[in-house]
């Protein structure tokens, strides 16, 4: 078929003045769209015979690597061929800390927080882009700029740090390692082996009243600006050339039409011009429930107006498929519309997807995804992330009242509790996140809790349990583990044994590891 758009390497604006030129009004609209999972034929079912501007489509769980390519690939063709003018998708996945099933799974951003260590986020973003880019991803829904303030925000694993200046540092970080060197303001062509940085949440989300997801950030313009606003500035005098805004509202107006924090703040005042914003799931359409929209097509204009250029859909909401109606009456302009199809398509140029849109060699992305290379740098991302709050036997006498002589040492001799030695010949492992039931159930807690969310989890990465990992050490004879009091809730009778089977295998081992925390269920998006 012929094809609107012709192989070149033009500068970006001159290719897309061209393309555009070609393109119906549905076309534009189109390239605003974002759908979100769902099977492969209601993905091509919704976006039909306009094109679209970008899928994210988890291909997790669906053979092998191979394979999973080879079905991304046919996807990708059957978009562009049943496009009049051949249009191909932009893919984009979350890449927090892995972007790839069954890829390498490095530390959840808290953890590369506490490394201190900007260049070591540097080379994350590269592994994660290269590992990426091989299997057809070419935007990574990262770096995650949220900020910490309320411990009961179910997110807390999206974000650096709560202090602003390390968190800008680590936003430069992430983008040069994702996208490498990218004008600010302009589009250039990426690295085959680079893609664009998504930065998320914009803005104030950890600021959420009651740590509620969603709820309002309420607070001055003048903390907004000096608190959570540098890491934005920081993403954007880096390149960055993507952005999602965020669930809540903040200075009063819902962030999916706020036109005064996207399009006068973060393009005008940070320079953020030429990229694109991408809204949160469904998040145009909750326009309508922030009661600023009175429908579907008014939130769509909102959406539009508010600087907001693509719709991540899920599921079955879809604002801007009612842009045509928005349109018609008025409340927004073709202007407006082509202006937002313009950055997502110069997106798409500047990475090569026109001049090549299939990932043309599977093998490359075998020997990529997972490399021993970026196991080491995942492991050394974990040893340099561990932070030791006091290593002091007396404090763990102190804070351990039932165990009778916990260390069977004089508790005001001030020996350091690890290294652990031969003296501690029975090891207590307790807490859900630190064993399994059966040994060998890859889906437990124990097991599946430690590589940690937004990892594309398909089952083909596995990692031991805590309990498993001092075993192999120590010897599966001086190793128990009881899962103790969990976040799920249980029967009364139920939690009160399993509190009791933790208290007695604590009294009977000479130390105990205690693995405590939440997990992906009790502390999320939506965790409960």
């Amino acid at each position: 078929m012929a094809f609107a758009w012709t192989l070149s390497r033009d500068p970006i604006d001159q290719r897309v003045d061209v393309l555009m030129q070609s393109l119906t009004e549905q076309e534009l609209i189109q390239q605003t769209w974002s759908p979100y999972g769902g099977t492969p034929d209601a993905l091509l079912a919704k976006i039909g015979a306009g094109g679209v501007g970008q899928i994210s489509y988890k291909l997790a769980g669906h053979g092998t690597l191979t394979e999973r390519i080879a079905q991304r690939n046919a996807i990708q063709l059957k978009i562009m061929n049943a496009s009049r003018s051949g249009l191909p998708a932009s893919w984009s996945s979350e890449a927090l800390h892995s972007a790839v099933a069954g890829g390498t799974v490095f530390p959840e951003l808290v953890t590369q927080g506490a490394t201190w260590d900007p260049e070591l986020i540097e080379d994350i973003g590269a592994a994660i882009a290269l590992e990426a880019r091989s299997v057809g991803i070419d935007t990574a829904f990262s770096p995650v700029l949220n900020m910490w303030v309320d411990a009961r925000f179910g997110r807390l694993q999206e974000g650096y740090s709560e202090n602003p200046t390390l968190s800008a540092a680590y936003a430069t970080a992430q983008v040069r390692g994702l996208q490498g060197n990218q004008p600010v303001g302009s589009w250039a062509y990426f690295n085959a082996s680079k893609l664009v940085a998504l930065g998320k949440h914009y803005l104030a989300y950890g600021a959420a009243l009651g740590g509620l997801n969603g709820a309002p950030a309420e607070m001055s313009e003048r903390t907004l600006r000096e608190f959570y606003l540098p890491p934005w500035r920081a993403f954007a005098r880096a390149g960055g050339k993507a952005v999602m805004t965020s669930h809540n509202s903040v200075l009063g107006q819902p962030m999916h039409a706020n036109s005064y924090l996207t399009n006068h703040v973060l393009r005008e005042e940070l320079g953020f011009r030429d990229g694109y914003v991408l809204s949160d799931c469904n998040d145009v359409d909750a326009l309508v429930s922030f009661r600023v929209a009175a429908n579907i097509s008014h939130a769509a204009a909102k959406g539009i107006n508010g600087g907001v250029d693509l719709d991540l859909q899920c599921g079955g909401q879809a604002a801007y498929t009612s842009l045509p109606a928005a349109l018609k009456d008025g409340t927004t302009t073709l202007a407006k519309v082509k202006t937002a199809a313009r950055r997502v398509l110069s997106s798409k140029l500047a990475l090569g997807i026109f001049d090549q849109p299939i990932v043309v060699n599977a093998s490359r992305a075998v020997e990529m995804v997972n490399s021993p290379a970026h196991q080491a740098l995942a492991l050394r991302a974990a040893e340099e992330g561990i932070v030791l709050v006091k290593n002091d036997p007396w404090s763990a006498v102190r804070a351990a009242p039932l165990r009778k002589d916990p260390l069977k040492k004089d508790p005001l001799k001030k020996d350091p509790l690890l290294p652990l030695t031969a003296a501690h010949q029975r090891i207590g492992v307790v807490g859900p996140n630190g064993g399994c039931a059966k040994g060998d159930d890859p889906q437990c807690d124990g097991r599946v809790q430690l590589l940690g969310s937004y990892t594309q989890y398909d089952g083909s990465v596995s990692v031991p349990t805590v309990a498993e990992a001092i075993a192999s050490i120590r010897g599966a004879a001086s190793i128990t583990w009881a899962l103790g009091a969990t976040a799920k809730v249980a029967p009364p009778s139920e939690a009160a044994t399993r509190r009791m089977e933790a208290v007695a295998l604590a009294n009977r081992s000479d130390v105990v590891v205690a693995v405590l925390g939440d997990d992906s269920k009790s502390s999320s998006e939506w965790g409960k």
